[in-house]
């Protein structure tokens, strides 16, 4: 992720710390906790989520630096940590410019915690959106934490369709087998940083795709508010994942909020894996 996260005077922020694992074994973050896992910045700056990895920052009124300490390990098959790896990084807290006080919101094709199945030598062309919240207000900087090799990206550039959105391409020859995380930020015209969207790439294999014709409802269809069953079908056999964290994620499309998110490998009751379709259940009472 990026070494320096912008932050406003006098709010909280929501900031997403990418993770993943090129085993495929399941991760979670916690704080450090001693001199040898974080130094002199062991101090708890905030709440932590520890899967996905979130933290809930709030800035107070004096700008300058905070320096946060994150320990990510990964898990065997009780949960029990079997590595980890120290993460760092610097929350400068910024002189709040935004009368809105609306982030920019990533919006792009690519839905965010997606594993994208990639041949070898495969090029990919991304199309990075972001939305920003105020008039007059631009992106004037697209971020790509990552460790792809040969990675390019295009200049940013406002949506000739909408002002409020802003547009940047990615460029990509899977060169190198294994699992690759690619994470986006943007940064607005008043320093304002968005919620990190990551996803991950894995080279060298063919995944199922979903199907998106086999949708019940159908897509564009109206549903009722109490709409609960849902399915769709893949082109290959799908079977529960037991050590990647794969989520059915519910967003509503104005402003890509999620509203209820399904953990499809821990679920048991909510979803059902039979040969090629997934069949799940929401419990979000839908509105118009």
């Amino acid at each position: 992720m990026s070494p320096i996260v912008k932050v406003p005077q006098h709010r909280s922020s929501l900031i997403r710390i990418p993770m993943s694992d090129p085993d495929g074994d399941p991760v979670r973050c916690r704080w450090g906790t001693n001199a040898v896992e974080c130094g002199s910045v062991c101090a708890m700056k905030g709440k932590l989520q520890t899967f996905p990895c979130e933290l809930n920052y709030t800035a107070g009124n004096t700008e300058g630096y905070d320096a946060i300490a994150i320990i990510i390990e990964d898990l065997d098959e009780t949960n029990s940590p079997m590595s980890c790896v120290g993460l760092q990084f610097l929350i400068q807290v910024v002189k709040d410019l935004a009368e809105c006080g609306i982030i920019p919101v990533y919006i792009g094709d690519r839905s965010p915690d997606e594993c994208v199945a990639l041949h070898s030598n495969e090029h990919i062309r991304e199309r990075i959106i972001f939305q920003v919240g105020c008039t007059g207000m631009t992106i004037t900087n697209v971020f790509a934490d990552n460790q792809l090799p040969g990675l390019t990206k295009d200049p940013v550039m406002r949506d000739p369709e909408n002002p409020y959105q802003f547009i940047t391409y990615l460029n990509w020859t899977a060169s190198v087998s294994g699992v690759h995380l690619l994470c986006v930020t943007a940064i607005d015209s008043v320093n304002q940083s968005s919620i990190p969207a990551c996803w991950s790439y894995q080279v060298g294999t063919q995944g199922p795709e979903f199907l998106v014709d086999t949708n019940n409802p159908p897509i564009g269809q109206h549903i009722i508010s109490s709409q609960r069953l849902w399915h769709i079908d893949a082109s290959k056999p799908i079977i529960r994942p037991k050590k990647h964290q794969a989520f059915i994620r519910f967003v509503r499309r104005i402003d890509r909020h999620e509203v209820e998110r399904i953990n499809v490998g821990t679920s048991i009751n909510a979803t059902q894996y039979r040969g090629h379709r997934l069949t799940f259940f929401s419990t979000h009472k839908w509105n118009q």
